[in-house]
């Protein structure tokens, strides 16, 4: 829904058109905006807790993807095609983790805010945080100095990787995101994750 008003807001702001006679002729906006769905999957591991050999587990992801492109590649080009760009997502995420002791499944509501360099039209360099809001679902266990439980926790994560969008719509993505914060055991979770999706115009 806040994407949403941000789109339209950003619409309206415009207000592009100019009279010329008793027409209005509508001019090209300098940016573009696009909506729509991603899905993919998600391999996680946990740094901090190496005495309890942990091993990356798969997990499945989807959500909803808004980007922005801003600015012109060329003085003749449509808006939208510049270098820099936006992606902002609503993401639900499943990670598992698996430890000599125990197996560890989180269900993670995801937040990454993304800034994008294109260094040629379709592909694109993206780094930007990743706010995380998990859930664990396993039973409470002690392994030594380590404390497993199903008490939720808050991340933040710095995100980076590369991403490939189709002037079809069709986009894919390749991210590794690092945690900075302890989860509800004494290490850190990383993930390295691939999606495909596809984004609509929001201009016709």
């Amino acid at each position: 829904m806040l994407m949403s008003l941000f789109t339209i807001g950003l619409y309206a702001q415009e207000g592009f058109g100019e009279f010329s006679g008793n027409s209005v002729n509508v001019m090209d906006p300098s940016y573009r905006i696009y909506l729509g769905p991603k899905f993919g999957v998600n391999f996680s591991t946990m740094s901090g807790i190496d005495e309890l050999n942990p091993s990356a587990g798969v997990g499945l992801q989807g959500g909803l993807a808004a980007n922005f492109r801003f600015g012109r590649r060329t003085e003749k080009a449509q808006g939208g095609t510049g270098r820099f760009g936006l992606q902002v997502e609503a993401l639900y995420s499943r990670r598992s983790i698996s430890t000599d002791y125990v197996d560890v499944s989180m269900n993670c509501f995801e937040l990454p805010i993304l800034v994008q360099y294109y260094f040629v039209p379709s592909w694109s360099i993206e780094v930007g945080p990743t706010v995380c809001f998990s859930s664990p679902t396993v039973d409470n266990y002690n392994a030594g100095n380590y404390r497993f439980g199903a008490d939720s926790s808050a991340d933040v994560m710095i995100s980076a990787g590369i991403g490939y969008r189709h002037k079809s719509g069709f986009m894919a993505n390749a991210r590794y995101n690092r945690g900075l914060s302890e989860s509800f055991v004494a290490g850190k979770v990383s993930t390295f994750s691939l999606s495909v999706g596809w984004l609509f115009s929001l201009k016709k």
